[in-house]
């Protein structure tokens, strides 16, 4: 009964960490001090394609692992990722103050007195010239307080290439048969036409111009003309329009979260309702009433009633898997979320089998689903 309760637990502190994006979309902007752009606007910059992971991705996807990798959600104050990205980008100096820095609880965190969510700026001192971590990054060891501070680390380089411009490998340049993307602040080919040298070396100039100066249809115009390059010069490099419907809908629904918490709602309920019934047949049989052994029109309702939110929970899981293998091009095995997907949907298969002749095996198959989908959520908010 204890290890029942502690897995109660476990899923119910998890359901409040997969809820948290949610809540967090519908806080107001007003906290937020840094300047950003419009919703639409930054919208315009996520359908961009930027060389992401080793592969080509849509900039939407590159701004959710960003926001996620920060702040440990893919929204901030109620700005979405690409208007976090954007902001980082035009107004990076404003956003180094923005407490954004998510702080796991730990020595690190204890010694030098920082709150759950800090700036960067936390971690620089004297017009930014001073590093004060960089000491602990050099002595690096494998203790808790060291790996912490290699985890803040982590943060700081993404956001410090990102405002040099390094990440933003977002122009294609072909020769004969090979692509390579590069960032506007890369070194060109000297085999680089002179238009495309001069294209990809303005065009973030001509964006910070107009967005200083508010014009934002002006930025829209200009991030027509990147795709329009991106379209022209990436070959076959470029995701089909298939792969990048798949991605903008895994950005956009959150699959993995819907059936966490489906999971954990029907997991809980006809675990409860299994004990219930176990413990009414006991009572039953032993006072030798003609009912015990029998099934009530309520058993029969709630089994179907499982086996077909359990179904409906696997087609999901299925489809989730479907466009995972659609924008990778394979079966999706290729980190530990993956895997973790692919063994909630291996438990639900077994449920929904084996699940008709061993009932009890319906809520232990919603439990075992939740319990690994919601490891796989947290680990990617952390």
């Amino acid at each position: 009964m204890q290890k029942l309760l502690f897995s109660l637990r476990t899923l119910f502190v998890v359901c409040l960490l997969a809820t948290t994006t949610t809540v967090l979309a519908v806080n107001g902007t007003e906290s937020v001090k840094a300047h950003y752009l419009p919703e639409e606007t930054a919208a315009r910059f996520g359908e961009l394609n930027i060389l992401h992971n080793n592969r080509i991705c849509q900039m939407q996807t590159y701004a959710i692992y960003f926001t996620k990798k920060l702040y440990g959600s893919d929204t901030y104050q109620g700005l979405t990722a690409e208007q976090v990205l954007t902001g980082w980008i035009f107004w990076g100096e404003e956003w180094m103050d923005e407490p954004m820095l998510k702080m796991k609880d730990g020595e690190m965190k204890q010694r030098m007195m920082l709150r759950n969510y800090v700036s960067a700026n936390t971690f620089f001192k004297r017009d930014n010239s001073i590093y004060t971590i960089d000491k602990y990054v050099k002595a690096y060891n494998k203790d808790e307080f060291h790996k912490q501070v290699m985890s803040v680390d982590n943060k700081i380089q993404l956001l410090m290439n990102l405002r040099r411009g390094l990440s933003l490998k977002i122009f294609p340049y072909s020769i004969k048969d090979s692509t390579i993307w590069y960032a506007p602040t890369e070194d060109l080919p000297k085999a680089m036409d002179f238009k495309h040298q001069e294209f990809i070396q303005t065009v973030f100039t001509q964006l910070f111009d107009n967005a200083e100066t508010n014009n934002y249809k002006q930025m829209d115009l200009i991030v027509d003309k990147m795709l329009k390059y991106q379209r022209a010069n990436g070959g076959t490099s470029l995701p089909s329009a298939k792969q990048i419907h798949a991605e903008r809908t895994c950005n956009n629904i959150p699959f993995a979260t819907i059936i966490f918490i489906v999971c954990v709602a029907m997991g809980v309920s006809t675990l409860l309702y299994t004990i219930s019934r176990l413990g009414r047949q006991y009572w039953l049989k032993k006072n030798h009433d003609v009912r015990a052994g029998k099934k009530s029109r309520m058993d029969t309702a709630i089994t179907l009633a499982s086996r077909l939110v359990m179904l409906i929970a696997f087609a999901t899981i299925s489809y989730y898997l479907y466009l995972l293998k659609t924008i990778n091009g394979s079966l999706p095995m290729a980190n530990k979320y993956d895997i973790m997907l692919l063994s909630a949907w291996t438990i639900m298969l077994l449920s929904l089998v084996v699940g008709l002749k061993y009932r009890i095996l319906q809520p232990i198959g919603f439990i075992v689903s939740a319990l690994i989908l919601g490891i796989s959520i947290f680990a990617t908010t952390v």
